[in-house]
């Protein structure tokens, strides 16, 4: 559970980035609302439970791929912010392309 908090910390926390792959449907004022949305976003213990039990084996695969060692939070924040972020944004008026990618900034 130490370390489900610790994820949601990181997403409630965290800096928000989108990339995408077709720039002219997707307007800097349309991508910036989406980052501010995701930015001040509040991801709730159960919706991060739920994200890294539902991905845990493509989570765990990751682990073991990666040639250096990386902490189990760090691979389930990155794996699963993307997943969350098109749930939140869902819920929102904001408008994004089919190819947009969220992920979080770790420090």
């Amino acid at each position: 559970m130490r370390q489900i908090k610790e994820i949601q910390n990181r997403l409630n926390s965290g800096d928000w980035d989108a990339e995408y792959c077709h720039p002219h449907k997707w307007s800097d004022r349309d991508m910036d609302g989406c980052l501010y949305r995701l930015n001040k976003a509040h991801f709730s213990l159960a919706e991060v439970s739920e994200a890294v039990s539902e991905n845990l084996d493509e989570i765990v695969q990751l682990m073991s791929d990666c040639e250096y060692q990386r902490p189990f939070v760090d691979v389930a924040s990155e794996y699963i912010a993307d997943r969350l972020a098109w749930k939140k944004l869902q819920k929102s008026t904001c408008t994004w392309p089919d190819s947009a990618t969220f992920s979080l900034i770790l420090q």
